[in-house]
């Protein structure tokens, strides 16, 4: 395995991680974590309208920044929701 995948796929568990930790945080059940884990998956209906919409799609889903915005919205929701209760 070349020195850069392994990179790529470090960053992947960390994000990963991240996320289950992010998401255990705020309650909310784990059967939708399940099902919004496999949601980017869905972006493979963009290559229906073609190979470039589809590789836009796809792209547009797989990149670090979303999960990244997704941990980051839900570590302020959870933040927001135990500054409420006191």
């Amino acid at each position: 395995m070349k020195p850069l995948d392994l990179i790529v796929r470090l960053e992947w568990a960390v994000v990963t991680m991240a996320a289950v930790v992010f998401y255990g945080s705020t309650g909310v059940s784990w059967w939708l974590f399940g099902l919004l884990i496999l949601a980017p998956d869905l972006s493979m209906l963009g290559y229906l309208g073609g190979p470039s919409i589809g590789a836009i799609a796809y792209n547009a889903l797989h990149i670090v920044i979303v999960p990244g915005c997704c941990c980051s919205l839900v570590a302020w929701s959870a933040m927001r929701r135990q500054s409420r209760s006191h």
